[in-house]
């Protein structure tokens, strides 16, 4: 895919691990919402903190910010290239295609303890 457009989300983590380009929106709703109604407080959250500050994810808080970083990423899918490096170096522990292998020796691990 050219780009990644999602909310607050773990798919921008799995977005930087391909390197493609990644659009967070946080539009504001026309209708009066309570705090925890209204999605956006998650932005908010400690752990996305991380994320947002690596400099490799974008947010669009309006229409106007989400075509302008869309055409942005589809005229250049380099941008913010390094920040993307950071979300993996920073929230991946191994990259070596093994996840399912260690999680599976875990399980057996466990039920046979």
């Amino acid at each position: 895919m050219s780009l990644m457009i999602c909310h607050v989300s773990s798919l921008a983590i799995d977005a930087s691990v391909f390197d493609v380009p990644i659009i967070n929106y946080c539009l504001k709703s026309k209708q009066k919402l309570k705090p925890l109604r209204n999605p956006n407080w998650m932005y908010e959250l400690t752990h996305y903190q991380n994320i947002l500050g690596s400099e490799g994810v974008r947010v669009a808080r309006n229409k106007e910010e989400l075509l302008e970083w869309i055409n942005k990423y589809l005229n250049n899918s380099e941008l913010d290239k390094e920040g993307r490096k950071r979300i993996v170096r920073e929230q991946c522990w191994k990259m070596d295609g093994k996840a399912g292998e260690r999680t599976a020796n875990f399980l057996l691990k466990f039920l046979n303890s």
